[in-house]
């Protein structure tokens, strides 16, 4: 069974371009949440990650490397480039407002979201309880430093 995540960022006009992990989604360890706090945090290589579309797995960068691989190191796999025979409708999907983003990430069976806003992280948990709304957004948390 693998945890999903939705991997999200605000655009300049508001809107909320989005894509899928399959692998990995918790926020600790390997999860997907350590990879975004840790190694993605540079614009230029967010726009790179969304190009890619919807991702298998989460590595710290987008260069494939069959060595790093081969030594049990996390590697970045997107279904666009590493699994073309299950490619189709896996671009970045972008949505109008929060709202309606949130709407369709309450239908998934993704666990996690992670949105890149104003140069930081943040982070939702559908796991741990209903997710409840403040100021029209919902609960969120910003992705701490914590144990690796």
């Amino acid at each position: 069974m693998s945890t999903r995540s939705w991997i999200c960022e605000t655009l300049p006009d508001r809107k909320v371009r989005a894509i899928t992990c399959h692998h990995d989604g918790y926020p600790t360890g390997s999860g997907v949440g350590a990879m975004l706090k840790k190694h993605w945090t540079r614009q230029q290589d967010i726009d790179e990650l969304f190009a890619l579309g919807d991702l298998r797995d989460l590595g710290p960068d987008i260069i494939y490397d069959p060595a790093k691989e081969a030594a049990g190191e996390k590697i970045t796999h997107a279904y666009s480039t590493d699994y073309p025979e299950d490619a189709d409708d896996n671009e970045a999907i972008v949505f109008d407002s929060f709202e309606s983003a949130f709407a369709a990430f309450r239908m998934s069976a993704n666990a996690f979201i992670y949105l890149w806003k104003d140069g930081t992280w943040r982070a939702w948990n559908w796991l741990e309880s209903e997710i409840t709304t403040h100021m029209g957004l919902p609960r969120e948390g910003v992705l701490q430093d914590g144990p690796s």
